[in-house]
């Protein structure tokens, strides 16, 4: 209703027609099947090709050989993570560090809400977030989203388009809390490179501009030579593979209830567009 009092564009209505391949379509069913199989199929296309293409350039013998000196990058032993129960005043704190917005996921709560009845509810989520960490399993009903289709650039083809969800505000702090002490294990145990800058807090583009020119400078001070290679790595979340994610995360002892905890997390998850 404010959308049409105001006159603004919905997500419905932006949607008029879509290209695939060499047709269009007008109808929103067919724009909502068509975009939901392009995206369901789009990582395992994509893997399908590159197991291809590695089979064609290299020979199995040099892909023995580098898996072989992976098993060895990895033969450092961690201890076992462990996930430390949350507290009510941490469910709190999270809640304040979180945008206050007016967006709202399947169970129509915003976060604005949510952060105003926080002081009220963070005990009783308290109890229920812990039974998460406890038993490591994660409730298929926090999995619920609303998955939104979002135009990036140029014309309507589906290629063109990445997805949004928009989670329930009790999954956020789900997965604040599960982010804190993946966070804290890796750190601990200085697992992440030092030259990583992102997704880690207090890290931002900014220091790794800083190093790059730093090293630059160096190599020009020395009278040496300094070579940068830029990739660019478009639609990386989306051929994401979980497999190797989880492997590589049992490699950093994150096992039993912990690792099974992220093992379910992407599984079953319900989406409505």
């Amino acid at each position: 209703m404010a959308d049409s009092e105001t006159g603004r564009e919905t997500m419905h209505d932006a949607f008029q027609y879509l290209i695939a391949s060499s047709s269009i379509s007008h109808k929103k069913q067919n724009i909502a099947e068509m975009l939901n199989d392009h995206f369901l199929t789009m990582a395992d296309t994509f893997t399908s090709m590159l197991n291809m293409i590695i089979q064609m350039i290299m020979p199995s013998t040099l892909i023995m050989t580098i898996l072989c000196l992976v098993s060895q990058a990895y033969s450092k032993y961690y201890l076992p993570m462990y996930s430390k129960p949350s507290t009510a005043r941490e469910i709190e704190n999270i809640f304040h560090s979180l945008e206050g917005k007016d967006s709202c996921g399947y169970d129509e709560i915003s976060m604005q809400i949510m952060k105003l009845r926080s002081p009220f509810i963070s005990t009783p989520l308290n109890f229920v977030y812990n039974r998460i960490l406890s038993t490591g399993k994660f409730p298929d009903r926090l999995k619920c989203s609303i998955v939104k289709p979002l135009h990036k650039k140029c014309n309507k083809q589906m290629s063109n388009y990445k997805l949004t969800s928009l989670l329930k505000s009790l999954s956020e702090i789900v997965e604040k809390i599960m982010q804190t002490r993946l966070i804290n294990h890796l750190t601990k145990y200085n697992i992440l490179s030092s030259q990583q800058y992102g997704f880690r807090e207090n890290l931002t583009t900014d220091n790794a501009t800083y190093q790059l020119t730093y090293e630059i400078s160096t190599a020009m001070n020395n009278k040496s030579k300094a070579g940068d290679i830029f990739c660019d790595t478009e639609k990386a979340f989306g051929f994401f593979n979980h497999n190797i994610l989880l492997f590589k995360m049992e490699l950093y002892g994150m096992i039993g209830k912990e690792i099974t905890l992220y093992a379910q997390y992407p599984i079953d998850i319900n989406e409505n567009s």
